[in-house]
């Protein structure tokens, strides 16, 4: 099925995929490097405070977003291929506009919440929340300003404000202060508000730099009806995604202790390693999905999925080898209190796996049009995904999170797949190439011949 797909392969989007590779390896290891001084900075307890406080941020994020940020990446690189100038320039300024709304309207309801005392916490944890409902906005923004850089195909650009400043800025912060003050989750979640901050103006001043001038020229056009009707179904699915990634670790919070939440962040952290690849070229696959999607090239479209699935699957492999020899010495890193995480990390692990090999199939949906779909998908991953969670946890601690993280990996990769492949015809994974195959493609890809 896949026999010469490599030959309908852009050579630009290879050297993308090595620029992101490249780029996603360095921020790989500043972002370990930053959980690491963190960890060693702050108690069990309080980092399992921290990582709790930045998973509500996390899905706090994703609602402040409202399905932008997908929706600039589809409609940037869309409006790009078609050369209209004025949609392009308008989608953005739309994006940005809602954003910055939804996230300061979330922001405000936040902090009432705390600040009448509606909802009964400890101190420590509502001071926590107070000054992390301060980070989505950044988050936020930047996010959107990284779409709209992905969609123009401006992919080492996309890459750098969360991928490399915001864990750079982390470290810079630890290591700053760690023997000026008293640790606390606080000073680490003002240090990482500072990192989005800072991210943020970076992410502004490169997509400033980066806009072609007939974008800069052109006049802003845009329809908020169709930018709600395209970004509401992309924000629910991806409050679904982000919720089914994090619930586990909020519902340890809930049922078990802190210093629970900090190990097994730990052991989530080091799992994702396992998907460097996949997250690589997520990034430049995603817009030319969109393009040779609009443009009716199916020929490439392929041959980008397969392309991109090949790699994730290949490096995932290597990294599982890696992981599975040295798991436990990395956990040690951490402190003696961080081994219990370490066959929870295996069980992640083997989730992220499931993960590298389906990736793709929530972009084939989200850049073909298919949002409703992928919202129905995650919704019921999501359902089956808590249920899981709310049996096991109680029983199981970590444990139990872990296993229903592999479940929610199976259920909603698969059931994606199924559906990718009943309606674009398409395989998202590279599974049904033989050994011999695969080296005719290489060949094919690398060779003289190739066009």
């Amino acid at each position: 099925m896949h026999k010469q797909l490599y030959k309908y392969l852009d050579r630009s989007f290879v050297n993308a995929a090595a620029w992101a590779f490249g780029l996603n390896g360095i921020g790989k290891m500043l972002a370990f490097l930053a959980q690491f001084l963190l960890a060693a900075w702050l108690s069990t307890q309080e980092y399992g405070v921290y990582a709790f406080v930045i998973s509500i941020v996390s899905v706090l994020v994703v609602l402040g977003q409202l399905g932008l940020s997908t929706y600039v990446v589809r409609f940037v690189a869309y409006m790009r291929a078609t050369r209209n100038w004025d949609k392009l320039k308008g989608s953005i300024f739309i994006a940005n506009k809602l954003g910055l709304i939804s996230s300061l309207i979330i922001v405000c309801i936040g902090e009432l919440i705390l600040f009448f005392g509606i909802i009964d916490l400890d101190k420590q944890l509502k001071y926590s929340l107070q000054i992390g409902l301060l980070i989505p906005p950044f988050i936020v923004l930047s996010r959107i300003r990284d779409a709209a850089l992905r969609g123009l195909k401006l992919i080492a650009s996309s890459r750098i404000s969360e991928t490399i400043v915001v864990p750079g800025t982390i470290i810079l912060g630890v290591v700053f202060l760690k023997n000026i003050i008293n640790t606390s989750p606080y000073c680490a979640l003002i240090i990482h508000l500072s990192a989005a901050g800072f991210a943020f103006s970076v992410g502004s001043l490169l997509l400033r730099k980066s806009m072609p001038v007939k974008v800069i020229k052109a006049n802003r056009m845009f329809d908020k009806r169709e930018v709600l009707h395209v970004a509401l179904p992309l924000l629910l699915a991806a409050t679904m995604q982000v919720l089914s990634l994090r619930i586990g670790r909020l519902m340890l919070g809930f049922f078990m202790e802190m210093s629970d939440v900090g190990i097994y962040n730990i052991s989530v952290q080091i799992a994702s390693i396992t998907i460097f690849a996949l997250q690589a070229v997520n990034a430049i696959a995603a817009p030319n999905i969109a393009e040779y999607y609009q443009k009716g090239n199916y020929r490439k479209l392929k041959s980008t999925v397969w392309f991109a699935s090949m790699i994730s699957t290949l490096f995932s492999i290597i990294f599982i080898f890696v992981l599975f020899l040295f798991s436990e010495k990395l956990l040690s890193l951490f402190g003696s209190d961080y081994i219990a995480g370490l066959i929870p990390l295996w069980i992640l692990v083997a989730g992220q796996f499931i993960n590298s090999i389906f990736g793709l199939v929530g972009l084939l949906l989200t850049m073909t049009g298919r949002q409703n779909s992928f919202f129905i998908i995650m919704f019921i991953s999501l359902i089956f995904n808590i249920l899981c969670n709310y049996v096991l946890i109680p029983v199981y601690g970590m444990l139990g999170a872990a296993v229903s993280s592999f479940i929610y990996y199976i259920v909603s990769n698969v059931s994606m797949a199924l559906y990718v492949n009943n309606k674009l015809k398409l395989n998202p994974t590279c599974l049904n190439l033989n050994i011999v195959t695969w080296k005719k493609e290489m060949l094919n890809c690398f060779g003289k011949n190739r066009l």
